[in-house]
């Protein structure tokens, strides 16, 4: 879900590949070129589901920060595999 209120529902690979490739498609023309991340926090809600919570950073060439938001993601363990279910992002 997005800070606007926006949920999106992506259910195949190639569908959330294209849909964070919008996302980074307008970071690049915004002068982005770089991410890094702070303040990672993580929480065990039960035998295979987690919660993270993180700090986004993204800046420009010149360390200038241009973006920044806080995410949490919901996650599960499965087959060996972490899965993101879903994420929130927010200031």
């Amino acid at each position: 879900m997005s800070a606007n209120g926006t949920a999106t529902l992506l259910q195949e690979k190639e569908a959330v590949a294209a849909y964070f490739q919008g996302y980074l498609d307008s970071y690049r023309r915004q002068g982005v070129t770089a991410c890094a991340y702070k303040d990672l926090q993580t929480f065990q809600i039960g035998e295979h589901a987690f919660v993270g919570i993180v700090t986004w950073l993204l800046t420009s060439n010149d360390g200038k920060l241009l973006i920044s938001w806080r995410e949490s993601y919901n996650l599960l363990v499965q087959a060996n595999q972490l899965l993101v279910y879903s994420s929130a992002n927010f200031s």
